[in-house]
């Protein structure tokens, strides 16, 4: 059993979630944490990604794994016997109990840190809204679907709330996002690392448009074609398509001689669209390829 804060939003509606500010879901009422965690934590995406790696790493069936909404965030885990009973790792919100855990494993050391302390607590429990937070039930969704789909819903909420954070879309555009993308075929499975890392790498802005793409060509569902056959060992790992921008800054060197400095400058134009230098850049790639 996961336990969940519910974030800052917990009681809002779905019309209220429609309209609320980067600023607002950055004020996590339990937790001190980075912004892209905090913002998961407001969707429950984090909870979602929590429910995949119990899935994955622990051999849990998604049906076997709950998710309890716990305001207080003092119960951070529990973990039901056969025999109906409950056990919970109870501790005060720090994220410095996690780490230590982590810095000290397997061993149990004594800490610096205050004992928690039973009185006066409160503890109250919820059930997790799924329809108002889908985060939450698409990571169960993408658990038992498996294949590369736990890999899509990960990526794309990292693309979608980045752009959240940017003020580029809105609050509940982050499922929608997500929703998307899931809705496309990555029934298909990660054969290597390079797998993994290409998918990722596809939701950004530049190679998202290729996804379709991508996923035809692995399958053998399209044929691949090259830009040029000089850089056919290049993008022969990822279907022929430019996803990294380290394949871009090797096809400028191989295409048109570029060194690495050159290389890099290119790169980081089109990262971030600087057009003056890219039309200084593409007479200089013209002029040499």
């Amino acid at each position: 059993i996961i336990t969940a804060s519910g974030g800052p939003f917990r009681t809002l509606s779905r019309d209220e979630l429609e309209n609320v500010t980067v600023e607002q879901a950055l004020q996590h009422p339990t937790w001190n944490m980075g912004k892209k965690i905090t913002i998961d934590s407001a969707s429950l995406a984090n909870k979602g990604l929590e429910v995949i790696e119990a899935n994955r790493l622990f051999d849990f069936e998604a049906k076997d794994i709950q998710v309890v909404v716990h305001p207080q965030s003092l119960i951070h885990s529990m973990v039901r016997t056969n025999d109906g009973m409950l056990y919970a790792q109870i501790s005060d919100p720090d994220m410095k109990h996690p780490i230590f855990n982590a810095l000290t494993w397997p061993e149990n050391k004594q800490s610096c840190m205050n004992e928690f302390d039973l009185f006066d607590q409160t503890m109250t429990f919820y059930r997790p809204r799924m329809i108002d937070f889908p985060m939450l039930s698409y990571a169960f969704e993408v658990a038992q679907r498996g294949k590369a789909y736990t890999i899509a819903y990960n990526a794309a909420n990292e693309v979608a709330v980045s752009a959240f954070l940017e003020k580029k879309i809105s609050f509940m555009a982050i499922p929608r996002i997500v929703r998307s993308t899931l809705d496309k075929d990555w029934n298909h499975m990660p054969s290597s690392f390079e797998d993994v890392f290409a998918a990722i790498a596809l939701f950004r802005p530049g190679p998202m448009q290729n996804i379709d793409t991508y996923i035809k060509r692995k399958k053998g569902e399209e044929k691949i074609d090259y830009l040029v056959p000089e850089l056919e060992e290049l993008l022969k790992p990822t279907y022929g398509i430019l996803i990294y921008q380290e394949q871009i800054m090797q096809a400028a060197s191989i295409m048109a001689g570029y060194s690495l400095g050159e290389a890099d400058i290119l790169r980081r134009a089109m990262s971030k669209k600087k057009e003056d230098i890219l039309i200084k850049e593409k007479d200089k790639f013209i002029s040499r390829a």
